[in-house]
């Protein structure tokens, strides 16, 4: 008997739920599969986790802009992933899209100014989702993440997409 009523609890928490989800937007930036071996009393075993790497869209949509920018106001110019650059300024991590070098000729002789192109790096995040949600999903997809509180507050989560 309890074979059948647990999953019409579910359908009826599902189907007459009316309240209003908390919808989050994202960008997919990468796809990662990792394995890990776990052991308990049974043995060893393989446990392989997907993982979605997103940027929130509110986060992504922050305005690139030139910078005149002497070396003491600057920590590090540094290469994290490969082919970007990126670099702190006041604590705040921005990636460098372009760069200009300028000569100024004055009394005292030549001064270089340098002028980056930049935008806020916003750091991505790790969402663990099952294999087959993992496999519809592919990099540059918009991802809407929905979670639904329930009838009986019972959380049930649905995932959109858009190419």
């Amino acid at each position: 008997m309890s074979y059948y009523c647990i999953p019409f609890f579910l359908a009826v928490n599902i189907s007459f739920d009316f309240s209003k989800p908390s919808a989050k937007k994202f960008l997919i930036i990468d796809k990662a599969i990792s394995t890990e071996n776990k052991s308990d009393s049974d043995g060893t075993y393989e446990v392989t986790k997907h993982e979605l790497k997103v940027v929130s869209k509110e986060k992504m949509n922050s305005p690139a802009f030139w910078k005149d920018l002497s070396t003491a106001e600057y920590t590090d110019i540094y290469p994290n992933i490969p082919g970007k650059e990126f670099i702190t300024i006041q604590n705040k991590k921005y990636e460098i899209l372009g760069r200009k070098n300028k000569v100024i000729r004055s009394e005292n002789g030549l001064q270089y100014s340098r002028s980056y192109y930049l935008k806020e790096y916003v750091k991505p995040m790790a969402i663990d989702v099952d294999r087959k949600i993992y496999n519809k999903f592919g990099k540059g997809n918009d991802l809407d993440i929905e979670t639904h509180s329930g009838l009986f507050g019972i959380e049930w989560t649905y995932y959109h997409w858009k190419m």
